[in-house]
């Protein structure tokens, strides 16, 4: 798959189990062309959607090819472009191309079959982290993407807190200095803007109450404004920080002693 940060597709050899086992995986990045690519599809025409979504196919076969190991099935969730949690989700990345170029069945549009079964439609996750961590109480699951989520295994309540690093991101990348604020520098070097990241924090997206998803199209890149800098960065940190916190601690249950952190973008 590839995440809302549309940094690279990450392929996985998984035994299912149990015990469930991680046996291989890695990361194809995508060059700064792609990247740029993929994020200007929410705005593409139906012709553009429709070429980078066999392009992507390509991509996605690719990658799949690079694991060593034999594999039966390929689960591909694919690149999201469009998520209306619980009204419609679009993924590109066809399927039907990842299936002929490896000659393996191909399992798709995960997050279309659960919209058409009354859910969000994101995250996906909370099945992969019960299966993997158990039903503890004491563990919370949190994976910072462009989007963040959490898992609760022992109650099977996920939902996405808030953005992650998309917003980080798009600022970087206004300000002309990359793609991402490698090891957070841009953030500690600027001033945090508490009047801008108490407006932020009163959408009414951190006060609803979960199950929930979002993505870029609520938290798009028109909230970093034209001119963002490093206080921008700082104030954009500190937002996702403490969202992820308030998510946490409004619905964690109780005897919470751990939160496994892991993410990417």
């Amino acid at each position: 798959m590839s995440g809302t940060s549309a940094d690279g597709i990450t392929a996985t050899l998984m035994e299912t189990g149990p015990p469930m086992r991680i046996l291989e995986h890695h990361t194809r990045p995508f060059s700064a062309r792609s990247r740029l690519r993929i994020l200007a599809l929410r705005d593409a025409s139906v012709s553009e959607i429709s070429s980078a979504n066999f392009w992507l196919g390509e991509e996605f076969a690719r990658a799949a090819a690079k694991i060593k190991g034999r594999f039966d099935l390929i689960g591909s969730h694919g690149q999201t472009i469009w998520h209306e949690p619980g009204r419609s989700t679009l993924q590109i990345g066809e399927p039907g191309v990842i299936a002929e170029k490896t000659g393996v069945t191909v399992v798709a549009d995960f997050r279309p079959a659960d919209i058409a079964a009354g859910g969000e439609g994101a995250p996906l996750v909370p099945y992969f982290d019960r299966a993997f961590f158990g039903r503890s109480r004491k563990k919370a699951i949190l994976n910072i993407g462009g989007i963040a989520n959490v898992t609760f295994p022992s109650t099977g309540l996920a939902f996405d807190t808030g953005p992650g690093n998309c917003l980080i991101d798009d600022a970087v990348r206004r300000m002309g200095k990359g793609f991402y604020d490698k090891n957070g520098k841009m953030a500690r070097t600027g001033s945090v803007d508490r009047a801008l990241l108490k407006k932020w924090k009163a959408h009414p997206y951190f006060r609803k109450k979960p199950p929930k998803s979002t993505g870029r199209e609520l938290f798009s890149p028109e909230w970093v404004g034209k001119n963002p800098d490093e206080g921008t960065v700082a104030t954009l940190t500190l937002l996702t920080a403490e969202t992820i916190a308030r998510a946490i601690e409004k619905s964690a249950p109780e005897g919470l002693k751990e939160v496994v952190v892991s993410g990417g973008g």
